[in-house]
C-alpha cells in the first residue's frame, strides 16, 4: 500500500514510523463505519464515542496520550486530518467514514510535519479522488433496531480528460438500544412516597408510559445524513486543482447512558446527596434520589429530560423552593458539520512541487446530558456549540543532489472561533446557592503559526537519514460568561477573559536501514507537544486559570519485513517516551479559600510499550491479519503537585497553596482511560462458487484489557476487559457488479461498558455508557464501471 505519512508517496513498508494503514476494502470487510471503529484494527489505540457527557466528540488516545473532554478550553492529544485538513476540536470529530481511499494511523509524536497537538500521533482520513471514469456504486441495508442505511457514489467526467466530479452521500438511521422507561409506570407507588404533599410530585407520579409497556423512548439512536462533492480540474499536465465541499446533518437522539450505582455513604463530606435529598428532593419531589433509580436491566434508563426546575434557598431558611421553570431540554445528541477545502498542486519542475491547502470548516451542535438519569432534576446540562476555523498551508517538496536528498518545507497558519452556550442546572447545589444554576455563554479563539522542514538523505544505497524541525507560535484567549437565570442573582462568573501564548520547537531524526528489499529497520527520536489551555469549569472568576503545553520525547525502534514472496508481512515497534509537564486536573484552592479542581502542568511520566502487526496470505483465498499492542505508563514525579497523603488535613481543605492530587494521579498509579493490552484478529476466506461468483466469510475479533475511567483508580470506575467479535458473509457476482452481505456486530451479544463516569465524590452517582448489543443487517450493493 502507498501512504503519505511523511507528505511523500511511499510504500507502507518503507516508512520509518509505526503506522497502521487500512484500505477501503479492509474498512468494508471489518465494518469500520465511524471514526471510533478504527480501534478494532489498530494496536495501542483507544477510540470511543464521547457519550452523553461529551456529545459528538470522540475520545481519542494513542499510546496513552490523548483527550476525552469535548470543551474547547483543552486541546486534543491526537491530531485528526481529513485530506490534510486539520480538525481542531474533538467535538464534531465523530464522523461517518464515507467514500474513503484509506485510513492512516500514525503512532508516536508527529511534531515536525503535522505539528499541532500530534503529541500522541495522528489519524489521517484520505478520501477517494475523482477519476472521471463513469463509475459508481449504491449500497442499501436494513436490520434490527430499525436499521435503515444507504450510501453511494458517482464519478463522472464533466470535460473530457480535464474536469471530473465525484459525488457521494450516505444516510444512517437506527433506533436506540437503551430503553427509556417511565419510572412512575414501572413503580406506580414511586417506590415509597415520603412527602405526598410535594409540589412537583404530580409530574413524577404521572405514569406516562402506561399502555406502551412503560417505554417512552430510547437512547443511543442514530439519524445521520451526509454528502460530499469533489471536483478535480487538470488545466495543464503540471497543475491539479481539487475543490471539495462536504456537509452532514446529525440529528440523533440522546446518547446511551444508564445509572450503575449511588453513593450511600452519608459520612462522606464530598457526597451532596444527603443534603440534596433533605432540602430539595423530598420537599419538592416527595421521594429521595437513591438506588431506586438504578434500573433492573442492563439496557434500561429512567432518564426523563423533563422540565428543568430552578431551585433557590427558601426565604424561611429551611429547604429549597422552585423559583422558576426552565424550558425542557430535547433528548438530543446532534451536530451539523460543513467544510470547503481546496488543494492546488503545481509541478514546477520534475523534482520540485508546490502545494497549497486552503480550508474553511465549522459546525453547530447540541447535546443534552440528564446526568442523574432519573425523573428528578439533580444535575442537568445542555450544550450548544458553534465552531469555525480557517487553515492555510503551503508545502514545497523537492529532490536535490541527484535525488540523494528528498525534502519537504512548509508554512502553516490556523485560526478558529468557538462559542459554548446552554443551561447548566445543578439542583444538588442551587438549593443552597441560586448562582449555581446558570447559562453558559463562553467564547474562545486561537491562532497558530508554524514553519517546518524535513529531509531524507540517502547516505548509502541502503541507509537513509531523516531529520526534521518545526517552529510553532500559538496564542489563545477564552472569555467565560456564566450568567444567572434571575436578574436579581449575581452571575456565577461574569465576563472574565484569560489569555495564554507560547512558542515551541519540535524535531525528529530517524535512521532507516534496508537489510534487503524485503526487510527494513529503523530507529527514531522525536518530540511533540499538546497546546495549553484553560480551566473550563470555573465556579468564580478567580478559578479562571490557564496552563501551558505538555511535551513528549519519544525513542522508537522498528522492524518491517516481508517473506514468502510477500505473502507474509510483519511490522514491529518498541518505544520509550518521556512525558513532561502533563496537563492533569488536581484539587487546589482559589483566592476565596474554596477548593476546586483545575488542570495544571505537573511532573513527568514514562511510557513504554510496543506493537506487532502481522498480515499473512498462506494461499490466495485466505487472508489473516493480527495486531498486538502493549503499553505501560507510570508517573515518575508530580512536580509542583503533591499526594494528598503528604498534605496536612487533605480533605476537605488542603494546605493553602498545595496542589493536591485527590482527584488526580498518585506516584506509581496508572493513568485512567487506557488499556494495558489491545489485540485484534481478522480472518477472511474466499469460496469460489459455480458461475464464477464468490462467497467470502469474514470474522474479526478485537480485545481490550481492563481499564479505569477514574483518576483515583476507584473500583467504581473499573471497566472489565472485553473481546468483541464481528462477522460478515459477502456474496459477489461473477462480474463484480452485484453483492449481498449479512453483517453482524457484537456477535456473542456481550454486555460491556464503553465508558464509566464516576461522579460519586460530588453528584453521588456512577454512570455507564453501555456498548450496543448484537446488531445484524442485510446489505445489497450494485457497482458499475
Amino acid at each position: 500500500m502507498v501512504v503519505t505519512a511523511q507528505r511523500l508517496e511511499q510504500r507502507l513498508q518503507d516508512v520509518p514510523i509505526s503506522i497502521t494503514a487500512l484500505s477501503a476494502t479492509t474498512l468494508a470487510d471489518q465494518q469500520i463505519e465511524t471514526l471510533t471503529d478504527i480501534q478494532k484494527a489498530a494496536p495501542n489505540v483507544l477510540l470511543q464515542d464521547g457519550g452523553s457527557g461529551n456529545g459528538k466528540a470522540a475520545t481519542v488516545f494513542i499510546r496513552d496520550i490523548g483527550q476525552g473532554d469535548y470543551q474547547n478550553s483543552v486541546e486534543p492529544g491526537v491530531a485528526i486530518y481529513l485530506d490534510d485538513e486539520y480538525l481542531a476540536t474533538l467535538y464534531g470529530s465523530m464522523m461517518d467514514l464515507v467514500d474513503l481511499e484509506r485510513v492512516e494511523v500514525l503512532r508516536g509524536p508527529q511534531g515536525t510535519l503535522f505539528g499541532r497537538n500530534s503529541i500522541g500521533g495522528a489519524i489521517r482520513l484520505v478520501t477517494q479522488k475523482p477519476q472521471g471514469d463513469g463509475s459508481g456504486e449504491v449500497v442499501v441495508s436494513a436490520g434490527n433496531f430499525g436499521r435503515r442505511e444507504a450510501r453511494g457514489w458517482l464519478d463522472v467526467p464533466l470535460v473530457s480528460e480535464t474536469l471530473f466530479l465525484r459525488l457521494s452521500a450516505a444516510s444512517r438511521e437506527r433506533d436506540g438500544y437503551v430503553e427509556q422507561l417511565s419510572f412512575a409506570c414501572v413503580h406506580p407507588d414511586l417506590g415509597g412516597i415520603q412527602n405526598p404533599n410535594a409540589p412537583l410530585l404530580p409530574s413524577i407520579a404521572t405514569p406516562a408510559g402506561v399502555g406502551s409497556g412503560c417505554q417512552v423512548g430510547s437512547l443511543g439512536g442514530v439519524d445521520v445524513q451526509s454528502a460530499r462533492a469533489a471536483l478535480r480540474w487538470l488545466p495543464t499536465q503540471s497543475l491539479t486543482v481539487d475543490l471539495v465541499a462536504d456537509g452532514a446533518n446529525d440529528h440523533s437522539g440522546a446518547a446511551a447512558q444508564t445509572l450503575l450505582a449511588i453513593n450511600r455513604n452519608a459520612a462522606d463530606p464530598a457526597n451532596l446527596l444527603p443534603a440534596f435529598n433533605a432540602n430539595v428532593a423530598v420537599p419538592l419531589y416527595g421521594i429521595p434520589y437513591d438506588a431506586r433509580f438504578i434500573p433492573g436491566g442492563f439496557y434500561q434508563s429512567y432518564a426523563s429530560f423533563g422540565n428543568l426546575a430552578h431551585f433557590a434557598p427558601s426565604p424561611s431558611g429551611s429547604g429549597a423552593v422552585v423559583v422558576s421553570g426552565i424550558t425542557s431540554s430535547p433528548a438530543a445528541d446532534g451536530v451539523r458539520p460543513w467544510g470547503v477545502h481546496t488543494t492546488v498542486q503545481w509541478s514546477i519542475a520534475p523534482s520540485l512541487q508546490l502545494k497549497s491547502i486552503t480550508s474553511f470548516r465549522g459546525y453547530s451542535g447540541l447535546f443534552s446530558d440528564d446526568v442523574d438519569t432519573s425523573p428528578l432534576n439533580e444535575t442537568f446540562q445542555e450544550n450548544v456549540l458553534d465552531h469555525h476555523q480557517f487553515t492555510q498551508e503551503i508545502q514545497l517538496q523537492g529532490a536535490s543532489f541527484g535525488r540523494r536528498v528528498e525534502w519537504t518545507a512548509g508554512l502553516f497558519y490556523f485560526t478558529d472561533y468557538n462559542l459554548n452556550r446552554g443551561p447548566v442546572i445543578l439542583s444538588a447545589l442551587s438549593g443552597f446557592d441560586p448562582q449555581l444554576d446558570f447559562n453558559q455563554n463562553d467564547t474562545s479563539d486561537s491562532r497558530d503559526d508554524a514553519a517546518y522542514v524535513q529531509a531524507a538523505w540517502h547516505v548509502l544505497p541502503d541507509l537513509e537519514l531523516t531529520a526534521g524541525l518545526r517552529s510553532t507560535r500559538e496564542s489563545k484567549s477564552y472569555t467565560f460568561d456564566h450568567s444567572s437565570f434571575l436578574p436579581e442573582v449575581p452571575s456565577l462568573v461574569p465576563p472574565t477573559r484569560k489569555d495564554v501564548a507560547y512558542s515551541r520547537t519540535d524535531w525528529r531524526t530517524a535512521l532507516d536501514y534496508a537489510w534487503s528489499d524485503r526487510l527494513n529497520s529503523y530507529v527514531s527520536v522525536a518530540t511533540g507537544f499538546r497546546g495549553g489551555g484553560f480551566n473550563g469549569r470555573p465556579f468564580n472568576a478567580s478559578e479562571v486559570t490557564s496552563f501551558l503545553p505538555e511535551t513528549l520525547l519519544a525513542y522508537e525502534i522498528g522492524l518491517k519485513g516481508e517473506w514468502l514472496d510477500r505473502r507474509l508481512s510483519v511490522n514491529a515497534a518498541a518505544y520509550l517516551s518521556d512525558y513532561r509537564q502533563l496537563q492533569v486536573s488536581i484539587l487546589t484552592i482559589d483566592n476565596t479559600g474554596m477548593e476546586y479542581s483545575a488542570p495544571i502542568n505537573i511532573g513527568h511520566a514514562q511510557i513504554t510499550g510496543g506493537e506487532l502487526e502481522l498480515e499473512a496470505r498462506p494461499w490466495p483465498d485466505l487472508m489473516l491479519s493480527a495486531t498486538l499492542g502493549s503499553n505501560h505508563f507510570v508517573f515518575k514525579n508530580l512536580g509542583v503537585a503533591v499526594n494528598c497523603a503528604d498534605v496536612a488535613h487533605p480533605v476537605s481543605t488542603p494546605a493553602p497553596g498545595a496542589n493536591c492530587t485527590i482527584d488526580g494521579p498518585e506516584l506509581g498509579s496508572p493513568p485512567p482511560a487506557f488499556p494495558r493490552t489491545t489485540a485484534s484478529v481478522d480472518l477472511r476466506y474466499t469460496l469460489h462458487l459455480p458461475g464464477a461468483s464468490t462467497l467470502t466469510p469474514n470474522l474479526n475479533a478485537s480485545f481490550q484489557s481492563a481499564l479505569n475511567d477514574d483518576a483515583n483508580g476507584a473500583q467504581t470506575g473499573q471497566i472489565a476487559s472485553r473481546t468483541l467479535v464481528d462477522g460478515r458473509l459477502r456474496w459477489l457476482s461473477a462480474q463484480g457488479a452485484w453483492s449481498a452481505s449479512l453483517l453482524v456486530t457484537n456477535l456473542l451479544n456481550k454486555e460491556y461498558q464503553i465508558a464509566v463516569r464516576d461522579l460519586t465524590e460530588l453528584w453521588g452517582m456512577v454512570l455507564g455508557q453501555p456498548g450496543p448489543p448484537r446488531e445484524w443487517a442485510l446489505e445489497v450493493g450494485y457497482a458499475f464501471h
